[in-house]
């Protein structure tokens, strides 16, 4: 377990470590603590084995190494490491990573979270939903505005207020009688389960078998993903790199317009090619274009990560860090970013629609002459 958790860190590490200190738009700081509570007007990366950060941070604050303790307030957090301490406040979203996280009772977060970890404490306050992963979990002291959703071995409810639903995947299962819930408790038939607490909302057992999603499971299921896309993309990179370089080349000037008039290139074409390959397969001549065109619709759909992902990074480098990159440093990048965000509840479905439309929109104008 705790090697697989030093190259999860390892692998969130390599990203934005990479990028040189003579950055405008981040403020970078490796193996050191930034604890003198200044405002950074810009995303902050900071990495190191004793990371501390007291800074209000105006866009994505990264901490990432051995031990991390976050006091500041952040818009967006990214925190990543073997002992995670939350003190602060997160305005926005956050995904946190690490062995043991602690999320201390002056920690607020006003939007969502998403927690990876092997021992989660929760304190303090979250307004909206929370997903967790882990073995041991533990709703100490907190009050939760929106929904909860756990996997985990041992999961515990304590002094905890829920304000929606919680819905655990879990083996065993104590509610505590401190523990509020004003919604819906739902859990696995199987689980072990010791309701103490009379102040539930209502209770559901979740049928058709076990819906366990162990916590390594899970972290093994994502991290393996995530190698595979890597890997695809370098063989790619290398193979044909004027396909990405071409990208750079087509949006080499962007502008607000571009991103939208390339998600509707995609949207049309969404539609468009399978109605289009469909009826040239329905005619003899056209057979063969037809089925070659929805092989290559196909193929797009298949490397949509990549693709959008690869946008995205080239959309980072050139209007948020400002310098050129390889081009499969911008990949690793901007597909980094976008696999992050596919693995947020909620707003997963909305980034895969707008990553696939990015993909064929790309596509389509690749071929288009200006």
């Amino acid at each position: 377990m705790k090697k697989f958790l030093k190259f999860l860190v390892l692998m969130l590490v390599l990203i934005p470590t990479i990028v040189k200190a003579d950055v405008n738009n981040f403020s970078i700081v490796k193996g050191a603590s930034v604890d003198d509570e200044r405002v950074i007007n810009a995303s902050s990366v900071v990495a190191g084995n004793n990371v501390t950060s007291s800074s209000t941070i105006k866009g994505i604050g990264m901490l990432l190494g051995n031990n991390v303790n976050f006091k500041g307030i952040s818009d967006y957090a990214l925190l990543a490491g073997n002992n995670v301490i939350l003190n602060g406040t997160v305005n926005n979203d956050g995904a946190i990573f690490g062995n043991a996280i602690t999320f201390e009772e002056s920690f607020i977060s006003s939007r969502d979270i998403i927690v990876f970890g092997n021992t989660v404490t929760l304190n303090g306050v979250i307004e909206r939903d929370v997903v967790i992963f882990g073995n041991d979990v533990n709703f100490k002291n907190v009050k939760i505005n929106g929904n909860a959703r756990v996997y985990g071995d041992n999961v515990v409810l304590s002094n905890v207020t829920i304000k929606g639903d919680i819905l655990i995947y879990g083996r065993n299962v104590t509610v505590q009688e401190a523990a509020v819930v004003n919604g819906k408790l739902s859990y696995v038939e199987d689980a072990d389960i010791n309701i103490a607490s009379t102040n539930i909302g209502a209770t559901e057992k979740i049928s058709g078998g076990t819906r366990y999603l162990s916590y390594e499971s899970a972290m093994y299921s994502i991290v393996y993903a995530y190698a595979a896309l890597i890997t695809t993309f370098v063989g790619l990179g290398l193979v044909v790199p004027s396909l990405f370089k071409r990208i750079s080349s087509k949006y080499n000037n962007f502008k607000a317009i571009d991103f939208f008039a390339t998600l509707g290139f995609g949207a049309l074409a969404l539609v468009g090619v399978p109605i289009v390959g469909a009826l040239l397969c329905m005619t003899i001549l056209g057979i063969g274009l037809g089925l070659l065109l929805m092989a290559l619709y196909v193929l797009v759909l298949v490397l949509t990560l990549m693709i959008s992902g690869y946008f995205v990074g080239h959309i980072i480098c050139t209007k948020i860090i400002k310098r050129d990159m390889h081009h499969l440093l911008v990949g690793l990048i901007g597909i980094s970013t976008v696999y992050i965000l596919t693995l947020v509840p909620i707003i997963n479905v909305y980034v895969v629609l707008t990553c696939v439309l990015l993909t064929l929109g790309i596509v389509v104008r690749l071929f288009k002459k200006d």
